[in-house]
């Protein structure tokens, strides 16, 4: 199958160029200027249209248990969003059980995708016992093509925590092999003494006040001078303070660290504790000072930042209400997946040619070579997968979101409309509908 796309604005992480664009069966096979006189399957003509790599969203939680609450969102549903906003691969995350090896674990959630991905997903994997069977079983899973590791830094009592002599063990255990892993940087010690000096009757606010900034701070200073000791390649997610943003970027020239953000913390602050609603923006970290939210938006401009991601991890209104009186018990997560493209978007005014490779950068490119997948995703180039997301800025249309979770983004608006999305040559998406509700995607792990 032979598509010719004409006349499209063609977005990379360095330029906009005006194009073409060849696919054949699943891969880019021409891209740029030129005169294509032989025989094609489907020409299509869109002109003003921007033409994007797929969008990667490197941090979502998808058909999971925390505590009692399963998460709202399983394998079809998520990726069938993440699919219609033109996010073509996502990474979600399969945590080992108290009982169950983190080899069993991996293959309970494998079992669960039978039939049901729409996009191409990948796996980060927390272990959290580190036995020699353990250590085996983690050389087994990079052997398999498993790359991505996560540690929590808190998180006692759900039985996840790692201590920085954990996370420095296991990096001087794997030191050899091409692997990186993921912290959750609030550092348990400082968190806990926060919480014995907050006070639960000043109402939704105790939520940040007893995870305070300098837990994040004292976290991200620690995962520096373990990068910088082993040289390893260390990657800091959801980063929700500038102070954090400026020492990551200054230890960026001399340890092979990255760092993402989540949308959220771009848009809003510490006052939404203050709501009588607050429960539905319970996530952790949370959210902080107004005065950090506007210095965290100009290092977005200034081109700070890794990449972009969600730490999509929804909850039913239900769920979210349960515990309303009982702050300690509220789910922490929310929705973005859906929301990804067009907030990342929206940080930027001027749609310059500049802005959009960057967007390009945080959204394709970047998350593309943190998951060893680039250059066959994250750049629309001869040979890379065929996964395009063709759009263009048109009027402002409000944020929608599912009807089962509470919509934070509801007083947002969007000028981005995704028309259409490619995924590996085939047609998938138009107009935010899905073509043929075929689930196509697979397990790229298991694809190395």
């Amino acid at each position: 199958m032979k598509i010719l796309i004409k006349n499209l604005n063609i977005v990379s992480s360095k330029e906009v160029f005006k194009g073409d664009i060849l696919i054949e069966d699943d891969r880019f096979i021409k891209v740029g200027n030129f005169n294509y006189e032989k025989v094609v399957d489907e020409i299509i003509d869109r002109e003003g249209y921007y033409a994007f790599p797929g969008f990667i969203d490197f941090h979502v939680h998808l058909d999971d248990q925390i505590g009692e609450f399963q998460i709202a969102d399983n394998y079809q549903v998520g990726t069938q969003k993440a699919l219609k906003n033109g996010i073509t691969t996502l990474m979600t995350f399969v945590t080992q059980s108290k009982t169950t090896s983190l080899k069993d674990s991996l293959q309970i959630a494998l079992n669960k995708t039978t039939d049901n991905l729409y996009c191409d997903v990948g796996y980060h994997l927390t272990p959290i016992t580190f036995s020699d069977n353990d250590y085996s079983d983690i050389q087994d899973l990079i052997k398999q093509g498993y790359r991505t590791f996560k540690f929590y830094t808190t998180y006692k009592n759900a039985g996840i925590y790692a201590d920085y002599k954990a996370i420095e063990n296991f990096i001087k255990h794997f030191i050899e092999e091409d692997i990186k892993i993921l912290v959750h940087c609030e550092d348990d010690e400082i968190l806990q003494s926060a919480i014995k000096k907050s006070n639960k009757d000043e109402g939704f606010i105790y939520h940040s006040k007893s995870r305070p900034q300098q837990a994040e701070v004292f976290a991200v200073k620690r995962m520096i001078d373990i990068s910088k000791k082993y040289k390893f390649p260390i990657h800091i997610v959801h980063v929700t303070l500038a102070e954090s943003v400026k020492l990551l970027e200054i230890a960026k020239h001399e340890c092979p660290i990255t760092y993402e953000t989540g949308m959220q913390y771009l848009y809003f602050d510490e006052s939404v504790y203050f709501q009588e609603n607050a429960n539905y923006y319970f996530c952790t970290p949370p959210f902080r000072s107004g005065e950090n939210v506007i210095e965290m938006n100009k290092l977005v401009l200034s081109d700070n930042f890794d990449i972009f991601a969600t730490d999509h991890c929804p909850f039913t209104i239900q769920d979210k209400d349960k515990y309303k009186q009982n702050q300690d018990l509220i789910p922490n997560g929310l929705p973005g997946l859906e929301f990804l493209p067009q907030l990342a978007f929206n940080l930027f005014e001027e749609k310059s040619d500049n802005n959009l490779s960057m967007l390009c950068k945080k959204l394709s490119e970047n998350p593309a070579k943190l998951i060893d997948q680039f250059p066959d995703k994250g750049i629309i180039k001869d040979g890379a997968f065929a996964d395009l997301v063709l759009c263009k800025f048109g009027e402002n249309k409000n944020l929608k979101g599912d009807k089962r979770l509470f919509n934070i983004y509801q007083n947002y608006q969007t000028d981005l409309e995704i028309s259409e999305v490619f995924f590996k040559g085939k047609r998938v998406v138009e107009n935010n509908n899905l073509v043929d509700n075929l689930a196509y995607g697979k397990v790229i792990n298991l694809e190395k």
